[in-house]
């Protein structure tokens, strides 16, 4: 892995990011409208953590790679980033954000039970997930903020993925042909269920 690269990479991408036109009226209806802000703070609730607990058990597992935990607390700054947008979108739409949820506890819950490895692998899949969200938003909604919103996130989405394959290419480079089978089989099972 190229730990000085994604770094370089996420450094340079906290740099030209225009801002949604938050003030464009939406043509939505009240209903969809409705829809809307209800489905997203459940996705902006997923961008808000804070990242305590993998940056300190990245620390734990790759102690020697600085760039790694650097480039990783910048992630970090880009999900939140994505919080901050979804956001805006959930209050455009006339909602309110969420605090908590029973999935988003689980899904916590579980990351930090099983570990480093485990964790990113979740992230993978969430990063997935929300590309294809972002990516159906944007084809059949119209409404040019959240379009505008999407776009900026599906920007960095695919990059995330990458960053962590990255890791994951490394990490499975060390294994066993059966071992990384394993892995392999048990990722597409909680994609699958994901």
């Amino acid at each position: 892995m190229n730990s000085q690269q994604w770094l370089s990479y996420y450094q340079n991408n906290r740099n030209n990011r225009p801002e949604p036109k938050w003030n464009l009226p939406s043509s939505l209806d009240d209903r969809t409208q409705h829809f809307l802000a209800h489905s997203l703070s459940h996705f902006q609730l997923g961008e808000t953590g804070e990242g305590k607990f993998l940056l300190a058990q990245a620390r734990a597992q790759v102690p020697d790679d600085i760039c790694y935990h650097e480039a990783l607390r910048l992630f970090i700054a880009e999900e939140q980033e994505h919080a901050r947008l979804l956001e805006r979108l959930v209050l455009r739409f006339g909602g309110k954000t969420i605090q908590r949820h029973w999935t988003h506890s689980l899904f916590r819950l579980v990351r930090h039970a099983l570990g480093f490895k485990f964790e990113i692998q979740l992230l993978v899949i969430a990063e997935l997930v929300g590309t294809a969200y972002y990516r159906l938003l944007q084809a059949r909604t119209r409404d040019p903020v959240l379009e505008e919103a999407c776009a900026l996130i599906l920007k960095d989405e695919p990059q995330h993925v990458d960053f962590h394959a990255d890791w994951f290419g490394d990490f499975q480079s060390r294994l066993l042909p059966l071992e990384r089978a394993g892995w392999s089989a048990q990722f597409q099972i909680l994609f699958g269920v994901a």
